[in-house]
């Protein structure tokens, strides 16, 4: 007894689609960053999704049409061997698209269906996209030699024993030459997927390498006449956030070191003076693979530049608590003039600044030829300064 038509269209649909996830998996993730590495995850995760949408499908049709009874001169162990072999590859046609899902969600990633947007199924967590990744990528590996497995003890039946096990999920012409041809198939998978497993680049997606820069928050401007008040940055209360959108999906950062001169006195606008510099490399998107990606040349390129720059010598007050300092910002060697309002509370020894502006990313050439649909031209900034005086 045969397995029914539709079971052999999604068994061998499924089959084509794992290889091909599988070698495109290999080849894009050791990639450089860029637009067309984005896209190959994107289809990655399209199709992906479309093989737990089929595992769907041939679990209702085995309900719905029995699978056939084992071969009668198949031993007890090759049966409980095949029972057990499909079990796992069941599991993991469910657990490879979940855990790449999951991984996308707590990396802040779109997720798509081809062009159809999908909610996140779990809230941005760094810990647990390092997990999911990596369960992700262990998934794949068990999943490439069952498949393999799976491959030659078939072949093995339809050559060696000759009997029906192929030809049932195939049809009764499937002959020699027909087995010749699938052992090709099987060995270009092995081959390819061998061929493309790079352990070296592998180990580095699991891993950050850490940064050590010298403190930015110390005395950058010696020309204080002591007239000014000095204020010190409180680096454990302050932030300075970021959020953009990749893919169409809302994502947000900050940077965690920053520090500077700050010369402020609302009597002495004409002499207050700012210099803030920026870690480019203490970036945190909550994601490991996207840091790296904004760090790279492309973006921050963070090698030449690792600092950006804010410097401001003219404030204007504006109101009750309110004003505006006209100064420079420089990044990535580009330095452009940056208007910001911002609000400030002065109590007996410290002081609270708020701010909100937003930038074209590409007046600093970040992302320079990357359309904005990998990320939003404007990004917008957040930034929350407590301080004391020196």
């Amino acid at each position: 007894m045969s397995y029914h038509p539709l079971s052999k269209f999604f068994h061998w649909i499924t089959a084509l689609l794992i290889a091909g996830l599988v070698l495109l998996g290999l080849y894009m993730t050791p990639l450089a960053f860029s637009e067309f590495k984005l896209q190959l995850y994107i289809w990655h995760k399209s199709f992906g999704l479309l093989v737990l949408l089929l595992l769907v499908f041939r679990i209702l049709i085995f309900v719905v049409h029995k699978k056939p009874k084992p071969l009668e001169e198949h031993k007890r162990w090759e049966r409980m061997l095949a029972k057990c072999t499909h079990i796992f590859l069941y599991l993991l046609l469910f657990l490879m698209p979940l855990s790449g899902w999951v991984m996308s969600s707590a990396g802040d990633y779109t997720v798509q269906f081809f062009d159809i947007h999908l909610p996140d199924i779990v809230d941005k967590d760094e810990v647990l996209f390092r997990q999911s990744k990596l369960f992700h990528s262990i998934f794949a590996i068990i999943l490439i030699f069952l498949v393999l497995f799976h491959a030659i003890v078939g072949l093995k039946h339809h050559l060696i024993d000759k009997d029906m096990t192929i030809k049932r999920i195939t049809s009764n012409f499937f002959g020699i030459k027909s087995g010749f041809f699938l052992i090709l198939l099987v060995f270009l998978f092995g081959y390819n997927t061998i061929s493309l497993v790079r352990w070296d680049q592998w180990s580095k997606q699991f891993a950050r390498e850490e940064t050590v820069s010298e403190p930015v928050n110390k005395v950058l401007d010696s020309r204080a006449d002591g007239t000014v008040q000095a204020w010190i940055i409180d680096l454990a209360q302050s932030k300075l956030v970021f959020s953009a959108k990749q893919y169409g999906q809302d994502f947000s950062g900050y940077f965690e070191r920053f520090g500077g001169d700050i010369f402020f006195d609302p009597e002495q606008l004409n002499e207050s003076r700012v210099h803030i510099e920026i870690d480019i490399s203490s970036l945190d998107t909550g994601s490991a693979d996207r840091d790296l990606q904004a760090l790279s040349s492309v973006w921050f390129d963070s090698d030449p530049y690792p600092k950006a720059i804010f410097e401001a010598g003219r404030f204007e007050a504006k109101g009750d608590q309110l004003y505006i300092a006209h100064g420079f910002l420089t990044v990535r060697g580009v330095r452009m003039p940056l208007v910001l309002p911002f609000q400030l509370q002065i109590y007996d020894n410290s002081a609270h600044m708020i701010a909100s502006f937003s930038l074209n990313r590409l007046d600093f050439d970040i992302g320079k030829g990357q359309s904005e649909q990998i990320v939003s031209h404007e990004i917008k900034f957040e930034v929350q300064v407590f301080a004391k005086k020196r």
